[in-house]
């Protein structure tokens, strides 16, 4: 039964150049598979213990390359996904500056209104108290000259009597 399964099963693609993690995760199932096939088969297959055995290697090689011998595409490859990240990264905060620059504008706009609405009031108010303050100094003024043309009135009045 386990030779007509594995006479049905696809062997895994040569591997690509260079060697990626991808190529040892395929091996590593195709090896799997070939493990619980021999579990199931309690004969001795020839074939199917070659196969397992090439594929067994070939897992191993691919381990030993990416371990070993590939560090420097791991490390590209790890340069790149970062480059990649940051890049996003670096998108998103441009972004969320941006939303909080424009919220701070608003807020930084509706504060100088504010500020010369209020200054605009405060000058109203005071120009409104300083004149009413020239109302009220003129008009004592007034009552002032009308006390004192009543006072000489009445010093004139006292000279021609005596």
């Amino acid at each position: 039964m386990a030779l007509r399964l594995f006479r049905t099963m696809s062997h895994p693609q040569p591997p690509s150049h260079p060697l990626t993690t991808d190529d040892l995760i395929c091996y590593h199932t195709f090896v799997d598979k070939l493990t619980r096939m021999r579990a199931i088969n309690h004969q001795s297959d020839p074939e199917l213990d070659t196969n397992f055995a090439s594929a067994l290697t070939n897992q191993h090689r691919i381990t030993e390359e990416i371990v070993n011998g590939g560090p420097q595409a791991l490390i590209q490859d790890v340069q790149a996904g970062v480059k990649v990240l940051l890049n996003r990264m670096a998108t998103e905060i441009k972004e969320d500056m941006n939303q909080l620059l424009r919220g701070s504008e608003a807020r930084v706009n509706n504060l100088i209104l504010e500020s010369k609405t209020r200054t605009k009031k405060a000058l109203e108010d005071l120009i409104l108290k300083d004149r009413k303050s020239a109302d009220g100094i003129f008009l004592e003024l007034q009552s002032n000259i009308a006390d004192i043309q009543a006072a000489i009135a009445k010093i004139k009045e006292t000279l021609r009597m005596t």
